[in-house]
C-alpha cells in the first residue's frame, strides 16, 4: 500500500513539472526594464558608488539580444559636449574625457574620421565655441543642445543652430525620433550592434540610452529597437550616437557597460556628459 501511495506521488510531482515547463517555454523570454537600488546591483556584479544625486535615475534593461542601460535627467541643462583635449592628435577614453570634466556621467559622442578618434566628424561646439571647420549653410545630421536645455535633432545647418540658440552640438545621426514619430523603417539597415542614443521628453528630462553587443549570446540592437526604447519612454526626440565599439556609458566614477571593443575603452572624439 505504500509503494502504491508513493508512486502515485511521483506521478503527481512529474505531471506538475511538465505543466510548469509547458507554460514557460509558451510565454518565452521577455524583455524587461527594471529600476535597481544600489544593493540589487551589487547583487548582479555592477559595483557604483553611492550618489546623492536625485536629479538622475539609471534603468536596466534586460532583454534575450542585448543588455541596455538608460540614464535619465531631469535637468537639460546639466547636459554638455566635451571633448579629448588631445583632439588633432588623438582621442581619448569616454571616462577620461568625464573626468576631467567633473562629469557625474558621460557616454561617448560623435564618430570621427579614418585618421583616428582625434579627428572628428563634422562639428563641435562647446559652450558657444565651435571646433571644426564646416560652411555655414551645409545641412548635417546634428545632437543640440540649447541654451534653454531643449535637445534639437535632425539635420541642420550652422546658421539654424545659432538662430535655435545651440550652445553645445556634435554630428552624428539618424534622427531616431521626431516630435513624437519614430522615423526608422524596419530594422533601420544597419542590423544589429551595440547602440548609443540621446532623447528629450516632452517634461525636458533627457534619455541617455547605451547598449551592449557583439557578445556571446548579446549581439545587439537595431535602430528600430532603439526607436522602440525611447517611444516606450515617452521620448519625444531622439538621435542616435556613435555606436559599436565606441558606444560606452559612465557614472558614478565607473564604467557601467561593457564596451565591445577587444582593449576596453575605446578612443574617441567627443563624449556627453552630464554636469554635477
Amino acid at each position: 500500500m505504500k509503494a502504491h501511495f508513493r508512486t502515485i506521488i511521483i506521478i503527481l510531482v512529474v505531471g506538475i513539472v511538465m505543466i510548469a515547463t509547458m507554460l514557460i517555454s509558451k510565454q518565452g523570454p521577455k524583455s524587461k526594464t527594471v529600476v535597481l537600488a544600489q544593493s540589487e546591483l551589487k547583487s548582479k556584479g555592477v559595483v557604483l558608488a553611492t550618489s546623492a544625486d536625485t536629479g538622475i535615475t539609471r534603468y536596466d534593461i534586460d532583454n534575450p539580444r542585448y543588455t541596455g542601460y538608460i540614464l535619465e535627467i531631469k535637468d537639460p541643462k546639466r547636459i554638455k559636449v566635451g571633448y579629448s583635449k588631445n583632439l588633432g592628435k588623438e582621442g581619448e577614453t569616454t571616462s577620461n574625457i568625464a573626468k576631467d570634466n567633473n562629469a557625474i556621467a558621460a557616454i561617448n559622442g560623435g564618430g570621427f574620421t579614418d585618421k583616428g578618434a582625434g579627428f572628428q566628424e563634422g562639428i563641435i561646439m562647446f559652450n558657444y565655441t565651435l571646433i571644426g571647420n564646416i560652411n555655414e549653410n551645409s545641412k548635417i545630421s546634428v545632437m543640440g543642445i540649447t541654451k534653454e536645455g531643449v535637445l534639437i535633432v535632425g539635420e541642420h545647418n550652422l546658421k539654424e543652430l545659432k538662430n535655435l540658440g545651440v550652445t553645445e552640438a556634435i554630428s552624428f545621426g539618424p534622427c531616431i525620433v521626431l516630435n513624437g514619430v519614430g522615423q526608422i523603417s524596419l530594422a533601420g539597415g544597419q542590423g544589429v550592434s551595440p547602440r548609443t542614443a540621446i532623447g528629450q521628453k516632452a517634461d525636458g528630462t533627457i534619455v541617455l540610452l547605451v547598449i551592449d553587443g557583439r557578445q556571446l549570446l548579446k549581439v545587439g540592437a537595431t535602430l528600430k529597437d532603439v526607436e522602440n526604447i525611447m517611444l516606450e519612454r515617452n521620448v519625444v526626440n531622439a538621435t542616435s550616437l556613435d555606436g559599436g565599439s565606441s558606444s560606452t556609458m559612465y557614472y558614478n566614477g565607473a564604467l557601467i557597460n561593457k564596451p565591445s571593443a577587444t582593449d576596453g575603452e575605446r578612443l574617441v572624439s567627443t563624449v556627453v556628459y552630464v554636469t554635477p
